[in-house]
């Protein structure tokens, strides 16, 4: 079994499930499968990006994989929370992931996440806040990602918060368009740059 040293040393990962996968010709016209073959799935450029769109591209396959593991860490947060897994079995995520840029000629792309969470179970609305603000700390997709990624989260329909990247990567939110601002900071085309919905870290 793999293990992997932190580089404080203080404590050795254990790897205990290792996902592989072969990707060949990219995002453009290329291909990828598991190891175990039970996905092989034609790749893409999705229409919005000039492409026919007849194959899936790398964000779709992010949305699902993030979200199918926030979904699972939800029963663990539950019971963290002294609830019952049970109130979260109903559980269901509606999850986007944008490609974004700040200007066509940068050419450097970053990644904004939104995640809608429905607990057909839990009519409590601080309740269920709880339970996404935990759930995005354990969820090791959200932990691999943060500090690199704008997620945004709702629960039940409400703002529950968002977690941003450090400041000098924000971008506007919703993601949209930046050119650099006269004093060298950054304006969003057509909208002005404010906070974001419940401006605030989920942490």
């Amino acid at each position: 079994m793999q293990r992997f040293a932190r580089p404080n040393g203080e404590q050795t990962m254990k790897a205990i499930y290792t996902a592989s996968a072969h990707v060949t010709g990219g995002r453009l016209d290329g291909r990828g499968r598991t190891g175990d073959g039970q996905v092989d799935i034609p790749l893409r450029m999705p229409a919005e990006l000039g492409g026919l769109g007849d194959g899936a591209n790398p964000e779709q396959l992010l949305a699902i994989g993030w979200a199918a593991c926030f979904e699972a860490t939800l029963a663990t947060a539950a019971h963290r929370d002294k609830m019952s897994m049970k109130s979260v079995e109903d559980a269901e995520i509606d999850a986007r992931v944008m490609l974004m840029v700040p200007a066509p000629e940068v050419g450097e792309f970053e990644l904004g996440v939104e995640f809608d969470v429905t607990l057909p179970s839990i009519t409590d609305q601080e309740l269920a806040n709880r339970l996404v603000r935990i759930t995005h700390e354990l969820c090791p997709y959200s932990k691999a990602t943060r500090g690199n990624v704008d997620v945004r989260l709702t629960v039940n329909g409400i703002p529950v918060g968002w977690d941003p990247a450090p400041q000098s990567r924000r971008r506007c939110w919703p993601p949209a368009r930046e050119t650099p601002g006269a004093s060298g900071g950054s304006a969003c085309r057509g909208r002005p740059q404010t906070p974001r919905p419940d401006d605030r870290r989920t942490e």
